[in-house]
């Protein structure tokens, strides 16, 4: 069986409301032998890295800094994906928007010595999407919304600012507006470059690990490819139709769908976060779109997941609720 939660944003004030996340959430992993999970998958902004600044972390001291402070106040829920993983379960973290420092290889480092201190089955950082075949596909889906799609998602630093990584609208609301939109203009100038043959190679690579072939890992990097004057477009339609605000990304999942079908590569289930909407929906092209919604912003005392069973179209696969026992 296979758990899903998204969005813990563990690190995001208010302190009360972290905490209370923060334990409901151990008391869940420490549950999984109960639910028959033997596989947790963490679906991107598991770390709150962006808030409470005027912006993102610009070097990767500040960045480590900042990371080691979210691990320090989440001390019981690393505690419980360390326990979790020493017992068997499998522990995938898929790395989101809100964590997306998770890329620098100091941080990475400084999360795998907090989870993995000599573990037999250490805990893994997906930088992009799971694919597990005949199951399910799954990613955090900020690479599908434009104001926080990362382009080159598995080589995000920006070749203009050493040390820093490509930042996209979303990521530096909070700076000034002329920042800010010469970081969307960085991003959009990046997203519509031709891919060069390193980046290509990554991509490859990648692909291989997950069973799939290059052209059809780069033509997933590129599906959501997107400029300033498409952001502004889809704002604006937003106002007029008044479409779901979720509606992106179950569309972005349609097109994933058709594509891993084009490809032979279909699975039951497309799983994502990032929208904090819980939702479970029919894709026309015959899959299903989970997204368990999140954790961090559930009500008090009723926490959202999904699971995901042997048979992926069970009845034993769809949302749950956590409700921890209260002492």
């Amino acid at each position: 069986m296979l758990a899903l939660v998204a969005d813990l944003h563990l690190g995001a004030r208010p302190c009360a409301r972290d905490e209370s996340a923060c334990e409901s959430f151990a008391s869940f992993v420490s549950a999984l032998p109960d639910l028959g999970v033997d596989h947790l998958l963490l679906l991107g902004d598991t770390l709150e890295l962006l808030e409470g600044r005027s912006g993102p972390p610009a070097t990767a001291g500040e960045a480590v800094d900042r990371c080691r402070a979210v691990l320090e106040g989440a001390r019981v829920a690393m505690l419980a994906l360390t326990r979790a993983a020493d017992t068997g379960c499998r522990v995938s973290m898929l790395v989101g928007n809100h964590d997306a420092d998770l890329a620098r290889p100091e941080v990475r480092a400084l999360l795998l010595q907090r989870l993995n201190p000599m573990r037999s089955r250490p805990v893994e950082v997906v930088d992009w999407f799971v694919l597990l075949a005949g199951r399910l596909y799954a990613e955090h889906g900020h690479q599908h919304h434009d104001i926080n799609r990362v382009p080159r998602v598995l080589d995000p630093d920006d070749p203009r600012r050493p040390g820093d990584l490509l930042r996209p609208l979303g990521a530096v609301a909070n700076a000034r507006p002329t920042a800010a939109w010469a970081a969307a203009g960085r991003c959009a100038r990046t997203d519509c470059t031709p891919l060069d043959p390193l980046y290509l190679g990554r991509l490859e690579q990648y692909g291989r690990a997950c069973g799939l072939d290059l052209p059809v890992v780069a033509a997933l990097d590129r599906l959501s490819a997107t400029d300033r004057r498409h952001t502004a477009a889809r704002l604006i339609r937003r106002g007029w139709h008044r479409a779901p605000p979720d509606a992106y990304l179950v569309d972005a999942a349609t097109r994933v769908d058709a594509l891993l079908a084009a490809a032979g590569a279909q699975v039951p289930v497309l799983a994502f976060g990032h929208t904090h909407q819980a939702r479970d929906v029919r894709l026309p092209t015959g899959g299903r779109y989970l997204n368990p919604g999140a954790w961090a912003t559930a009500s008090p005392g009723a926490f959202h997941y999904a699971l995901i069973g042997r048979d992926a179209n069970g009845a034993d696969t769809g949302l749950r609720t956590w409700r921890p026992v209260r002492g």
